[in-house]
């Protein structure tokens, strides 16, 4: 969709925004509503669903949460500290498959707002650069690289300022339930740097 991006503003600049990729970043009532003005569409069976949809490498990844992950997300934003998430109500949810809303809801729309990072600039090097005029810089790692582990300790889940991917620890992991659709999890390298 042609000028997608300039549909996404946030509190701090539009979508290419150097602060928005690098500095806590919540869109604005002018987004949120038009996102609520959409429908929700998901192909799933006919049942409540707890997760949908992925953070993506970018900040205009956003999940459909119900209102119990909603809850644990919450919870391990003020144990850490620190805003991890801003939620907003999803108006319209529609399921494809049972050609009917989907059940059990409300559900929210689930942002990802920490930014962090936490690269091990000895061990990893970066494949593309991409200097948007907007002023973000966009750097993709070589396979996963790696992080270190005093960067990551007493994190919980953030958006990566250099390559927009979302990253976790086990902090987050743990609290995710079995069989929660639309997440998955894979192992990153850590340096251990702390001794």
């Amino acid at each position: 969709m042609k000028g997608y991006d300039k549909r996404f503003q946030f509190d701090n600049g539009e979508f290419y925004a150097k602060d928005v990729w690098e500095k806590p970043s919540r869109l604005t009532d002018a987004t949120k509503a038009w996102l609520q003005s959409l429908w929700v569409r998901i192909e799933a069976d006919d049942k409540p669903i707890p997760y949908v949809g992925y953070w993506g490498g970018s900040p205009r990844g956003i999940a459909v949460v119900s209102e119990e992950i909603k809850t644990i997300f919450e919870e391990l934003s003020r144990e850490a500290g620190e805003t991890l998430f801003d939620f907003f109500p999803v108006l319209k949810y529609w399921n494809d498959t049972a050609q009917k809303t989907v059940p059990g809801g409300p559900y929210f729309y689930c942002c990802l707002v920490a930014r962090h990072d936490a690269w091990d600039y000895e061990s990893v090097k970066f494949k593309s650069t991409i200097e948007r005029p907007e002023g973000a810089i966009i750097q993709r790692p070589f396979g996963r690289g790696q992080k270190l582990a005093s960067r990551c300790a007493g994190k919980v889940i953030w958006r990566d300022k250099r390559s927009g991917n979302v990253f976790c620890t086990d902090a987050f992991k743990s609290r995710i339930p079995k069989g929660m659709r639309g997440i998955r999890f894979s192992n990153m390298k850590v340096t251990n740097d702390l001794n």
